[in-house]
């Protein structure tokens, strides 16, 4: 660990010659040097100038260096001083006096520039590990304070979702307490009205504790407190109506349960009390699940446990949940409490239990004190627990008190008693402020001695542990090296001539090991200066030589212990602080992970639609979110949310939202069914419409309006219907199968409809924030265009390889990156088939055959049908869907007027192909991947007949029978009632002359003839 930038050093000397000469020796090994002339003046300057390392004279007029040394450790400086005392008389009474002084080095003047160039060296070394160490602390810790912040945000968020501290209705009374364990909740509590002057609460605690369950609490806080006509509150009704029923509590806890069901990402579920309140008939009604029994107090102290538990909400699907009916007497309350109320511990690990809570509760209320009761419970526990809650609860702590009498007069307090105070009802945890290092005595030091001489090691084993230090003793390098790796020790002491590895080598290698934090002393028997050059030079952090002074050996352990102790204290520092981000960093992770996790999953198969995401926030989390609407199975609904800001906040907010746009009403909502026809035919909603409902889901998420920008669409995946809408600044490409672009924008403030049109297969749909767009350099139609038709298209799944471009292009980008991209469809083309003589000849003769019965699959007719003799015929193979069947009835119209037919046969015969093939675009292949049909037109001498072959469902056997027995189109509202494709083919019935269906091992095989006899309709 070596610091790469040398360290500014200040020269203190009263001569201006030693002043120079210093300056000019230093600046020429690349240090900066500055200089003072007294010691005065020089501690104004390392304390103003952050000099780190400095070199002082003994003997100075005035202040002497010694006296500048001892008031230099005893500055509160946030950074260390390494401090070099210089003096001509380098006896070892100075040395000893310069040490306890505080000085970590020596230096004899006159100044040899070898012996001062390496002892900064080793200066250097020791700076460049407390400075390495103090950059990452300091990194560490404006890493935590942002997320710490960043956290206190969403507590914050948390919080403006509670009820007021004072009840705002005038028949109900509530005192309400919530006490996250963390900086952030999975409880929560709420007060609020419903339409028809009703009341509404709820107390839920989800499983868990911090940032994953705060996520969930957040989606539960959104749904509870929605007012829009999608809300879980209330039952369906049309949102033009002003009226709306409340729905039954256990509905509402029915309907939770159905939408927030254990997945495999998400294991978690949660306990709910959810009621309403009637106050005018004083009646409660309320759903238990899985909760803490509610208790009924009586002003005669009386406590009775309401309900049996229930499910919990989110383990098992399809449970039952009950009412309950409370009839609230003047004088009664009812009390709402979470888990963590009474399983709070004492130091012998006796839980508080419902028991005793029952009997604070019911004292409070015998004694009238009732408002009080929240805050004394929570006393109540604290003491209970003791030490064990001493830096807080292990579990969220909430309690709601409901009163429909007026809780302030209900209480017996005096009426000189002045008003009553109000108790805090919203308690955070403190944060954790850093201490600043200094340079403070610790102790428990250890020393590795290594010697090759028994009798030295012997005595200074003793010595060493005389003077209270823990001692390791080595023969040798090598098993010098063993001790410090077992026992990482905080000094070595080691001789330099040694059989084997030398104490110069063994110095190397303990540095080599990144070891850089053992303070090692060099002793030899040889005084030389060269010898003291190279065990600094190697990365010795002081040199004695023997016989060693006793004393002066003491004085530099002090040294070496106050250089350890500044190091400990920064490493201690770091690891508390390492340990509190990790930790923090885990939360920010998990709302990353569950961010991710609403993503639509990659989908590469075409069939129906692929699926690519590119989701790039710019740290953990974002404002922004993707998701899947929930839709009728032909049906693919998707909606992208941006919302301002970075923080975790925003983030649950974000997952927030998307909860609620995954629910099926708020499909219904964008997307309404049309009225017309029971059929599933989807729309638009109008613009004010859903502006009006988002701006009535938005207050719940701390916004006064619709603070976001939304995007959301729809596509049939059988016909590719695509309807897609968007609030704010957005940009929808759709590009077909033959590269050509469509690009449309939405800006900001603006709702509009981006696109409302049939798609082809084998297109592609971009669609981004505008802010994504312009990171990528999407700017213009050619942009795009560059992109799509540059991706590789003989790649197995060229969307992928899309997004992998696209995802480079924006790698160094500030912003946040998000784009959807969707393929419907591959392009098949249609193409022609070539039959063999045999085959032809088979067609030719069924069809005959067919005519000259007088029944078909649904008629009966009095007559044969003449066709006369076959004189052309074409074969067409392809894909039914919207490229292909236009095209094949563009080669029927052809095929039959280059016969000569007529133009109502023609009509016919081109009105019957289309619906044929309609139904099996839609009906014979539904959710799964369609394979080619073949469709055969044979040109007879007096009429057509069109085969279609395809290996898709068969029609139903029902479908037929209602064709068989409805009249004519005269019947609109009979033929509404026909099951789906019943009304293709009743057309393909009442234009053709002979129809006949046939389901078998060759597949389905759909045979129309068309006479000059044939029905026009």
């Amino acid at each position: 660990m070596t610091q790469t930038t040398l360290p500014r050093i200040l020269v203190v000397d009263d001569s201006l010659v030693e002043r120079s000469l210093f300056v000019g020796m230093v600046s020429k090994w690349g240090y900066s040097v500055e200089v003072a002339g007294n010691a005065e003046a020089a501690l104004e300057r390392i304390i103003n100038e952050h000099f780190q390392l400095v070199l002082v004279d003994w003997q100075m007029p005035g202040m002497p260096g010694t006296e500048l040394c001892a008031r230099i450790r005893h500055l509160a400086l946030d950074h260390a001083v390494y401090v070099i005392l210089m003096s001509a008389r380098p006896d070892e009474e100075f040395l000893i006096e310069a040490l306890q002084a505080g000085a970590d080095d020596v230096l004899g003047k006159p100044v040899d520039g070898n012996e001062l160039e390496a002892r900064l060296q080793s200066a250097q070394r020791r700076i460049g590990l407390h400075t390495e160490l103090r950059q990452q602390t300091e990194a560490l810790s404006k890493a935590h304070l942002k997320i710490d912040q960043d956290l206190r945000a969403v507590s914050s968020l948390q919080r403006s979702y509670l009820p007021p501290a004072q009840s705002p209705f005038e028949k109900l009374g509530y005192r309400w307490l919530s006490v996250p364990s963390l900086y952030v909740s999975g409880d929560h509590l709420h007060v609020f009205e419903l339409e028809h002057g009703y009341i509404g609460f709820y107390l839920l605690d989800v499983s868990g504790h911090g940032v994953p369950a705060a996520v969930k609490s957040m989606q539960l806080m959104q749904m509870l407190a929605d007012q829009s006509s999608a809300s879980v509150l209330y039952e369906p009704s049309n949102p033009f109506t002003a009226c709306r029923p409340i729905a039954r509590p256990s509905q509402v806890v029915g309907r939770l349960n159905t939408l927030f069901q254990q997945t495999e990402v998400d294991l978690s579920y949660f306990t709910l009390i959810y009621g309403t309140i009637n106050p005018s008939k004083r009646l409660i009604t309320l759903c238990q699940a899985g909760h803490p029994a509610p208790l009924l107090l009586s002003a005669d102290g009386s406590v009775s446990a309401i309900g049996d538990g229930g499910f919990p909400v989110g383990l098992f699907d399809g449970v039952e949940f009950d009412d309950i009916e409370i009839q609230l007497e003047p004088g009664q309350a009812l009390l709402l409490y979470s888990d963590g109320v009474t399983e709070v511990s004492n130091d012998e690990l006796d839980g508080f239990g419902p028991e005793r809570l029952m009997r604070v509760a019911g004292e409070l209320a015998g004694a009238g004190r009732l408002s009080q009761l929240p805050e004394v419970v929570v006393e109540t526990i604290q003491r209970w627990g003791g030490d064990s809650v001493a830096q807080g609860f292990t579990d969220d702590v909430s309690l709601l008190l409901l009163s429909l009498d007026d809780l302030h007069h209900a209480d017996n307090i005096p009426a000189s008693g002045g008003p009553e105070p109000l108790a805090p009802t919203y308690r955070l945890p403190q944060p954790v402020h850093a201490p600043p290092v200094t340079e403070t005595e610790s102790s428990g030091y250890s020393i590795v001695i290594v010697d090759d001489s028994k009798t030295f090691l012997r005595i200074f084993e003793a010595m060493l542990q005389s003077w209270g230090y823990t001692v390791f003793t080595a023969r040798d390098g090598d098993e010098a090296l063993d001790l410090i790796d077992l026992h990482n020790p905080d000094m070595v002491l080691t001789d330099w001539d040694m059989p084997g590895m030398s104490g110069i080598e063994l110095c190397s290698r303990i540095r080599e090991r990144q070891q850089s934090h053992v303070y090692v002393i060099m002793i030899t028997g040889f005084a030389g200066r060269d010898d003291l050059l190279q065990s600094l030079r190697v990365g010795a952090d002081d040199f004695m030589t023997k016989p060693v002074n006793p004393g002066e050996l003491k004085v530099r352990l002090k040294t070496a212990e106050r250089m350890i102790n500044l190091h400990r204290k920064l490493a201690s520092r770091h690891k508390e602080l390492a340990g509190l981000y990790e930790s923090l960093q885990r939360d920010m992770r998990e709302v990353s992970r569950m961010q991710r996790a609403l993503l639509p999953k990659a989908e590469s198969s075409p069939w129906p639609c692929a699926i690519q995401t590119l989701y790039q926030p710019r740290e953990f989390v974002c404002g922004q979110q993707v998701g899947l609407l929930t839709t009728l199975p032909n049906e693919l609904g998707f909606f992208m949310l941006n919302l301002p800001g970075d923080d975790t906040s925003t983030a649950l907010r974000a997952i927030a939202l998307a909860r609620w746009f995954s629910m099926n009403r708020a499909t219904d909502l964008l997307f309404p069914l049309n009225p017309v026809t029971h059929k599933a035919c989807r729309n638009l909603s109008q613009p004010d419409l859903v502006r009006r409902e988002l701006d009535a889901i938005t207050p719940t998420l701390g916004a006064g309006a619709c603070d976001f920008d939304l995007l959301y669409g729809l596509l049939d995946t059988r016909q590719g219907t695509l309807l897609v809408a968007g609030l704010g600044g957005w940009v929808l490409c759709v590009a077909d199968h033959e590269g050509r672009v469509e690009l449309h924008e939405s800006h900001p403030g603006d709702l509009a409809t981006l696109f409302e049109n049939v798609i082809t297969p084998g297109s592609k749909i971009l669609l981004a924030p505008l802010h994504t767009a312009r990171a990528l350099s999407l700017n213009t139609s050619a942009d795009w265009s560059r992109h799509i038709n540059g991706s590789n298209h003989l790649d197995s799944d060229p969307l992928h390889s899309l997004i992998q471009a696209l995802q480079g292009n924006g790698a160094e980008s500030p912003e946040h990156l998000m784009l959807s991209a969707l393929q419907w469809r591959n392009h098949d083309p249609l193409h022609t088939l070539e039959l063999g003589q045999a085959e032809l000849t088979q067609h030719i003769n069924r069809c005959l055959a067919l005519a000259s019965r007088l029944d078909d699959s649904l008629t009966q007719w009095p007559d044969p049908l003449k066709l006369g003799a076959a004189r052309r015929h074409l074969a067409l193979q392809g894909l039914s869907d919207t490229n292909n069947i236009p095209a094949i009835g563009e080669a029927l119209r052809e095929f039959a007027q280059n016969m000569g037919l007529p133009e109502a046969m023609v009509y016919n015969a081109h009105l019957a192909l289309s619906e044929a093939l309609t139904n099996i675009m839609i009906h014979g292949y539904a959710g799964r991947t369609p394979l080619p049909v073949t469709v055969v037109l044979i040109g007879f001498e007096f009429g057509l007949a069109i085969v279609v072959n395809d290996w898709g469902t068969a029609i139903p056997e029902s479908a037929l029978e209602q064709t068989r027995t409805h009249g004519d189109f005269d019947e609109i509202e009979a033929l509404e009632d026909m099951p789906e494709g019943g009304m293709g083919l009743k057309f393909m019935h009442l234009v053709s002359s002979r129809f006949e269906y046939r389901s078998e091992g060759e597949g389905n095989t759909l045979t129309l003839l068309l006479g000059s006899e044939s029905q026009t309709g």
